[in-house]
C-alpha cells in the first residue's frame, strides 16, 4: 500500500506542476472522482495512466519512468504498446501534443485495439 501512496504523491505533483485540473479532466478524459481516487493512493489502469501522461505533454522518458513507478511498462513485443509508444515519440519529436489522447485512440480504434481511458476497468486490481 505504501508504494501506492508514494506513486500517488508523485503523480499528483506531476499533475499540479504540468496542468490545470479542469483542462486535464477534459484532455485525458478523466473525472474529478478519478483524480480524487488517485490522490487517495489508487493506481489507475495502464490505459488511463497513459491518457493522463500524454495529456500532460510528457516526453517518452518521463512517461516510461512514471509507468515503471506504477508497475507498468511499454513493451516492444505487444502491438498496443508499440502503437502508443510510436505516438508518444512522435509527439515528443514534433512538440505537437494537441488532442494527443484522441489521436492515439483514433489509431487504436482503427486497429481494433483497446482504447485509452476505457471505463471498463478504471483502476489496477489490488489483488
Amino acid at each position: 500500500m505504501k508504494a501506492n501512496t508514494d506513486f500517488s504523491r508523485y503523480l499528483v505533483n506531476l499533475i499540479r506542476n504540468k496542468s490545470k485540473h479542469k483542462k486535464l479532466y477534459e484532455y485525458a478524459q478523466i473525472s474529478e472522482r478519478m483524480f480524487q481516487r488517485i490522490k487517495a493512493g489508487r493506481i489507475p489502469t495502464k490505459e488511463s495512466l497513459i491518457s493522463i501522461l500524454v495529456s500532460l505533454e510528457l516526453g517518452f522518458d518521463e512517461v516510461k519512468i512514471t509507468l515503471e513507478k506504477a508497475g507498468y511498462t511499454l513493451s516492444d513485443s505487444i502491438a498496443w504498446d508499440v502503437v502508443v509508444k510510436t505516438f508518444i515519440l512522435e509527439f515528443e519529436s514534433t512538440g505537437n501534443y494537441e488532442n494527443a489522447a484522441y489521436r492515439i485512440n483514433d489509431a487504436l480504434y482503427d486497429m481494433d485495439m483497446p482504447l485509452l481511458m476505457t471505463r471498463e476497468k478504471i483502476f489496477k486490481s489490488e489483488n
